[in-house]
């Protein structure tokens, strides 16, 4: 809150700036934001004559994430937290009935579980595991899983009716509708790749799909030749471990079948979800109700406890403790950007900061960065291009880079004056070539002419003969989010910039 004081008592605007591109047109006003970070707020007041004045403090926010555990959806309505051993240690209810089937977390930490029998998303507070309420409208129907892109956006899978995959905005209001392809049913269980465009999904049909939700187009499948493709989680090198009712395939950043985990006796292996330390993933068989974890690189059986509830109750699984879920991958920590907005014309480029500071699982990792979310023209860059995290609580920095390319167009006359100039010289050079040597003389006075014409055109504005430009490569004007993003082994981190395109 400002208190805003004007001598003569004209002040006319009074606008309080949030320091995350959010602002309102007050002197005091509540914000959520996104994620943790050190924010200046500022308020600023204008009077009548333009005259302003303004005050601005730091903000700190922390973000505070369900404990850590594994969360296991239990028909009807029932979310249970277990520890690694199996420990019972919370149980959330979303008042509903019916199969819980996925869950994922937002920056924030809280908690979104997918309603696929209800038609419903329920939101639970990372502190309490209260329920907050439900989180978009709308689906038609069976929402099975939901995943959060680097801007906090949700994308949300449907088994049933249109089978369509809807985009939702960290509110949860609908923003975009996407038509994919299925095969048995419809776009049931996704999972977005790190460069926040490419998403995978599966349609209980032989085939891993995929879809660029950037540019609203259907890709060719990633892989095919399973049995009943169920829940798939995208691996930190791209490749893919996905559910086929008896066993659980694991396929490279090529879609190539590599390694096949058994659970023995197993024959209703659904759901997936990878630990945050990298090297393991959980599974539930909802036939047996029994949770498996597994050894990525050697497919050993690491972990095995019942769930205490009947067959077929059992369908997703999420770890806690990860924030922002982008890619099935653990939180690396916090990532922050400064400045958190920027203005670009064309052949220009804008920096910013980029700050990172680890948790406890990330610290001594080295992050990959990247850019996501880049519209066409716009190119980005990072110095260095990765980083070394420290020990927890210390931030490292690297520098991004956006630029905005041009493209150069071919050489062309400089006005229709100069184009008849040109043109009317061929007739005179035809002239010099072919008239008899006792005329030539005179055309090569009319030759001479219009050349004299030329660099007079050309010294008044004319156009100035043959010239070359250059023409903004094809980015519209307009804003954009940009989603910075950092991956190591099994985790990620990620925050947006704003840029506008002028």
């Amino acid at each position: 809150m400002g208190t805003c004081v004007d001598a003569e008592n004209n002040i006319n605007a009074t606008v309080l700036d949030f320091g995350d591109g959010a602002t309102a047109n007050s002197a005091s006003g509540t914000h959520i934001y996104n994620g943790a970070g050190a924010f200046t707020v500022k308020v600023t007041a204008t009077d009548a004559l333009g005259l302003s004045g303004s005050a601005s403090q730091t903000v700190t926010v922390t973000v505070s994430n369900f404990p850590a555990g594994l969360f296991v959806g239990i028909s009807p309505g029932t979310i249970k937290r277990f520890a690694s051993d199996g420990t019972l240690s919370q149980t959330l209810s979303t008042g509903l009935s019916g199969t819980v089937s996925g869950m994922g977390f937002d920056k924030a930490g809280n908690l979104y579980a997918t309603d696929f029998t209800a038609g419903n998303i329920s939101k639970f507070d990372p502190k309490t595991g209260a329920l907050i309420g439900t989180f978009g409208s709308g689906f038609n129907c069976q929402p099975e899983t939901i995943v959060f892109d680097g801007g906090g956006n949700a994308y949300v899978g449907q088994q049933g009716c249109s089978h369509n995959l809807l985009k939702f905005d960290p509110s949860g209001k609908l923003m975009t509708t996407f038509t994919v392809a299925t095969e048995e049913q419809g776009s049931d269980d996704i999972d977005l790749s790190a460069d926040n465009c490419t998403l995978l999904y599966t349609s209980e049909g032989p085939s891993i799909l995929r879809y660029d939700v950037c540019r609203n187009q259907q890709l060719p499948p990633f892989a095919t030749g399973l049995k009943k493709a169920l829940m798939l989680r995208i691996l930190p090198d791209g490749g893919v471990v996905v559910g086929d009712l008896t066993d659980i395939i694991r396929f490279n950043a090529s879609g190539q079948q590599v390694m096949t985990y058994t659970a023995a006796g197993e024959q209703c292996l659904f759901s997936i979800t990878l630990d945050q330390d990298g090297t393991s993933f959980w599974a539930g068989d909802y036939c047996s109700s029994n949770i498996y974890r597994f050894d990525l690189a050697s497919g050993k059986q690491l972990a095995k406890f019942n769930s205490g509830t009947p067959s077929g109750t059992v369908f997703g699984v999420a770890i806690s403790g990860s924030g922002l879920n982008v890619a099935g991958l653990g939180n690396a920590g916090n990532i922050t950007a400064s400045p958190q907005s920027a203005s670009l014309a064309a052949g220009q480029s804008t920096t910013f900061t980029v700050s990172f500071t680890p948790n406890a699982a990330a610290a001594g990792h080295t992050l990959a960065l990247s850019c996501a979310n880049l519209p066409p023209g716009l190119s980005c860059s990072f110095n260095p291009p990765s980083i070394t995290l420290g020990a927890v609580g210390t931030t490292t920095t690297a520098t991004l880079t956006i630029t905005r390319t041009t493209t150069a167009s071919l050489l062309r006359p400089g006005s229709p004056w100069m184009l008849a100039t040109w043109m009317g010289m061929v007739p005179a050079i035809v002239l010099v070539g072919f008239r008899s040597p006792r005329r030539r003389g005179s055309s090569m006075l009319w030759l001479g002419m219009i050349v004299a014409c030329t660099g007079i055109w050309s010294s008044c504005g004319g156009g100035g003969g043959m010239s070359s430009s250059t023409t903004p490569a094809p980015t519209p004007q307009g804003s954009y989010t940009i989603i910075v993003v950092g991956n190591a082994s099994g985790m990620q981190a990620s925050t947006t910039v704003s840029l506008t395109v002028q």
